[in-house]
């Protein structure tokens, strides 16, 4: 079973993206949130912790196996929009699931759905982070070690002048060009970083874990 948490947090009017329109060309073009750890999907671990932040809303920006990803969707109080052309880069989806969220939004986290290890205790540091970030401060990003990881916290303000920007411009563009507001703030937590891209990271996370990451039998005999 996931982790738990000995309390919520509030943050008022929290909107939270997913960016979950990933093609997992690398696992054989398979949809990597859906990958299981314990029975349980990565998809499914996240919606369950972010339920411990009280979001007014949640978008899952879908594209490729958008269906597959919907029906798992529709089990959690979210909303899902699909990408016309998944094949563009990141920002794209990023774009579309920023201005998708409410304008009442005071807060937005983004996070990607496929990240094995990022649950309740990670959340709610990021997020006590947040609550007492430095004045100025319009962007949030958790490193380690250097490596920028996620969820990503901004301001509505920086929401709002990212989607004002030209349409190349997402988050890490955003960053370069504010540097004074943003913080990277530092964690020695390496769930932040940790992701699964190829078949030789689910062989690492149970050498490194202990932890079985498999695919449901849907996708087991897809892919490769």
């Amino acid at each position: 079973m996931q982790r738990t948490a000995s309390h919520t947090i509030d943050t008022p009017l929290l909107g939270v993206l997913v960016l979950a329109a990933g093609s997992g060309s690398r696992m054989g073009g398979r949809p990597k949130c859906l990958l299981e750890i314990e029975g349980q999907s990565l998809l499914d671990r996240l919606m369950q912790s972010l339920q411990l932040l009280r979001p007014h809303e949640v978008v899952v920006v879908l594209g490729h196996h958008a269906q597959a990803i919907d029906e798992v969707c529709r089990q959690w109080p979210v909303r899902t929009i699909s990408h016309p052309d998944p094949y563009v880069d990141q920002v794209a989806s990023f774009r579309l699931g920023l201005g998708s969220l409410p304008q009442t939004i005071h807060t937005v986290m983004v996070s990607l759905a496929d990240q094995p290890l990022l649950g309740p205790s990670e959340l709610l540091a990021l997020m006590r982070a947040w609550q007492h970030r430095p004045a100025g401060i319009e962007l949030l990003q958790p490193h380690v070690d250097g490596q920028p990881g996620h969820p990503v916290l901004m301001t509505a303000r920086a929401r709002a002048a990212i989607l004002a920007a030209p349409a190349e411009m997402g988050c890490r563009q955003w960053q370069a060009l504010h540097p004074t507001k943003t913080w990277a703030w530092p964690s020695s937590n390496s769930h932040y970083c940790l992701d699964l891209d190829t078949p030789q990271d689910l062989h690492h996370m149970e050498a490194r874990f202990g932890l079985r990451v498999q695919w449901p039998p849907a996708w087991e005999t897809c892919g490769y």
